[in-house]
């Protein structure tokens, strides 16, 4: 079911990619990160303006678990939105389903 604009969820998957790419808002340069979880339904595309890439890169290929992410629309598409500074939650931990999800990703 597709959820509403601004609901606020959890999503856990592996994180499957890590992209930056440099946008101009209001003639400043700033970066936007696009996360891409992965699981055996598909695939979430989380994206940041406030975070870095580097937080995410070496959690490529690993469960991670995203607590409270703002449901938005993007090009006709859900994505998730994190929080600014500590709203969204990155979870590295053996959360429930992770090593499901490992095990999916080692498949």
């Amino acid at each position: 079911a597709d959820l509403k604009d601004n609901a606020v969820v959890n999503v856990a998957g592996i994180l499957g990619s890590v992209a930056v790419e440099q946008k101009t808002v209001r003639s400043d340069a700033r970066d936007l990160v696009t996360l891409k979880l992965v699981d055996r339904t598909g695939i979430v595309t989380l994206r940041t303006w406030n975070h870095s890439a580097d937080t995410f890169l070496p959690l490529v290929d690993t469960p991670v678990m995203f607590r409270r992410v703002r449901v938005t629309s993007f090009a006709a598409q859900k994505t998730g939105e994190l929080f600014d500074g500590s709203g969204t939650i990155l979870d590295k931990s053996a959360f429930p389903g992770a090593d499901d999800l490992a095990k999916f990703w080692s498949e």
